[in-house]
């Protein structure tokens, strides 16, 4: 009866060190979520009378079920449907064995912390596996010794017993603290509350191991009185196990990890667009109090932030200036450049408004420590009210179109010009045009003719131009809409390419 008492008493000791080690990895991993109630102490501690109660209640079925099996006849023993019995109750008591611990542990996640219950059940999973590969595979490895003397577990003092259990623990836990804590805590935050995706694969899995450690014992496998190469075997095969939980936990941290950053990066770019669309003048009409001439604009980006951009503003009460500009690249690195090309030259047009000095000054303010070697495409134009004359200078933009109010459509013959960022020193030309009642000056990025289609055809200008016809009695507004409905039905579904931004400007007195 000692002997059953030990044993009874080596199923509870190792049951409440898996509980108590759960519950601290728990707080480790979860601590800043831990609900500050001091009833959560007297909950954990009867989970653990709870779990004592039950695996006492689990050895004494054992040890019943021992008893059976020694008092059985040779019939009976021989008896293939009887020995299945046996072998499938003796299945189910191991499984309760393994389960009630692991119950335990999902029970104090679900009572004392706040994280969503995905993220407590992906994180208790964990930990439950974990504890069961301690209990049944490091822990026998670390009473070797006694297998290699075939002194059978029971034997074995109680201070031994729960001596290895706890050290191992301590290990396993020391060990996760220092190299995995801060890293898996950092992907629960960041995953806010998408664990639910991955829950399936590690619970099923979780149970699919504690079935399997099961049926490997009930069938003799893991034998601890065996012979040696059974042990070798039972370790073996148990590695194996080991091996596929950790590759598997792995691949889901790794797939959480990913999805987290490229969520994190697009909730950046995000923010960074709707930056870039608050700079850019949006509101329409711009300017009520100057009923002389209407303006209209849109940008639309190939990607979250774009390289694109456009400006107009008053530079004193009779001067508007217009600019439009294309960044090379795209993305963050071009919208970053985009931002420090707008405010140069806004800030550059109210010191002089001579456009060709604005373009000259702000090249070399760009092309000063551009180690990147960017550059932005810039046409700059300043409308005289009260002249009526526009005054334009180009850094290597398309050449703007006029729509005249008798339906004419022309390209404006600007010369070509040096692109700004690339290099100092460069001079630029002013030019001039005057322009009549319902005349429209559209300005645009390359986007808009180099926009193609599932055939790999450009949009081009000879399509732009087409579209352009017929348009002199429409609005800025209804001009641009017009464009952009032609790009949508020319692009058919295709992936658009660059980013597409507008400018139309109208005389109306």
């Amino acid at each position: 009866m000692i002997l059953d008492i030990a044993r009874a008493a080596k199923y509870v000791i190792a049951a409440g060190i898996s509980v108590i080690w759960g519950i601290l990895m728990l707080n480790m991993i979860l601590g800043k979520h831990r609900k500050e109630d001091k009833r959560i102490l007297w909950s954990y501690a009867g989970i653990i009378c709870g779990v004592i109660l039950l695996m006492i209640g689990m050895s004494w079925l054992s040890q019943y079920m021992d008893d059976i099996l020694n008092n059985m006849s040779d019939e009976q023993f021989n008896d293939v449907f009887c020995n299945m019995g046996i072998t499938f109750l003796w299945m189910l008591v191991d499984i309760a064995r393994m389960l009630v611990p692991s119950a335990a542990i999902i029970a104090a996640a679900l009572l004392g912390f706040t994280n969503d219950q995905s993220t407590k059940l992906f994180t208790t999973v964990l930990v439950v596996l974990m504890a069961l590969v301690i209990n049944d595979y490091f822990a026998p490895l670390s009473m070797m010794p006694a297998y290699f003397n075939h002194v059978y577990p029971e034997e074995v003092g109680i201070l031994a017993y729960v001596l290895s259990r706890a050290v191992l623990f301590e290990l396993a836990y020391l060990v996760f603290r220092r190299y995995l804590r801060d890293r898996l805590t950092e992907i629960l935050d960041a995953s806010d509350g998408r664990m639910g995706t991955f829950i399936r694969v590690p619970v099923i899995s979780c149970i699919a191991f504690c079935i399997s450690l099961s049926f490997f014992t009930a069938m003799g496998v893991g034998d601890l009185s065996g012979h040696f190469l059974n042990q070798i075997f039972w370790s073996v095969l148990l590695g194996m196990l080991t091996l596929v939980y950790v590759w598997m936990y792995w691949a889901i941290f790794r797939a959480v990890t990913l999805a987290t950053e490229s969520m994190k990066t697009k909730a950046e770019l995000d923010v960074a667009s709707k930056i870039q669309a608050s700079v850019l003048p949006r509101t329409f009409p711009a300017f009520p109090e100057h009923d002389q001439f209407d303006i209209y604009a849109s940008m639309d980006p190939a990607k979250e932030v774009g390289g694109d951009f456009y400006d107009f503003f008053m530079i004193d009460e009779n001067r508007l200036a217009v600019v439009i500009a294309d960044v090379s690249g795209k993305g963050v690195p071009a919208a970053l450049f985009m931002m420090s090309a707008r405010t140069m030259i806004k800030n550059q047009s109210f010191l002089e408004t001579d456009p060709a000095k604005v373009l000259m000054t702000v090249n070399n303010q760009l092309a000063e420590n551009n180690e990147e070697g960017m550059f932005v495409t810039t046409f700059l134009a300043v409308w005289d009210l009260a002249a009526k004359e526009l005054t334009f200078s180009n850094g290597g933009h398309n050449p703007p179109y006029v729509v005249r109010s008798n339906g004419a459509v022309e390209q404006l013959a600007v010369r070509p010009g040096f692109v700004l960022g690339g290099m100092e020193g460069i001079r630029y030309r002013n030019q001039s045009i005057s322009l009549g009642v319902d005349d429209k000056l559209l300005l645009y990025t390359d986007g808009v003719t180099e926009a193609v289609n599932p055939g790999f055809e450009l949009f081009a200008e000879s399509r732009l131009e087409k579209v352009l016809e017929h348009t002199e009695l429409l609005s800025p507004k209804e001009c641009i809409e017009k464009i952009l409905a032609a790009l949508n039905e020319f692009a058919d579904g295709a992936e658009q390419a660059d980013d597409i931004t507008m400018v139309v400007l109208k005389i109306c007195r």
